[in-house]
């Protein structure tokens, strides 16, 4: 099943995102999961416009809106409907599943950048100074 393998490939997604958010590390940190995460979006993105139209008219068959369905196969299709209600939520458990994946990449990002300027404004505090005194002693 479609949701089963996305699901799958989510529960590795969310490991490795807090793999690298507890490790930090450079390697992981190449547009792997981006790449990655923009795969597991496509099929829950179609997965779920497909769901949509359906879960309406499976709802409307179960609402007794077509005279050609008997009343015999009408329990039937209430249990299909809730079984697309059921994948919807768990589309949509998924949808979110994705949008905290890419929050926690942001946020390791964010670790990143800001361990970068730190070291960047150590050098400049370190470098600015002595910059001044040379360009004092240094003109004529």
């Amino acid at each position: 099943m479609v949701s089963d393998l996305v699901h799958e490939r989510l529960q590795s997604l969310s490991k490795g995102a807090g793999q690298l958010f507890n490790e930090r590390s450079k390697q992981h940190n190449r547009g792997f999961f981006g790449t990655e995460i923009a795969q597991s979006r496509d099929p829950v993105l179609v997965l779920r416009q497909s769901i949509g139209p359906l879960r309406e008219i499976i709802g409307r068959i179960t609402r007794g809106e077509y005279a050609l369905v008997s009343s015999n196969t009408l329990s039937r299709f209430r249990d299909l409907y809730d079984r697309i209600i059921s994948l919807i939520d768990v589309v949509d458990n998924q949808r979110e599943d994705i949008h905290y994946i890419g929050d926690i990449l942001v946020n390791v990002q964010t670790l990143t950048t800001k361990g970068i300027v730190r070291v960047l404004t150590i050098i400049s505090a370190i470098f600015l100074p002595l910059t001044l005194i040379a360009e004092v002693y240094g003109t004529n």
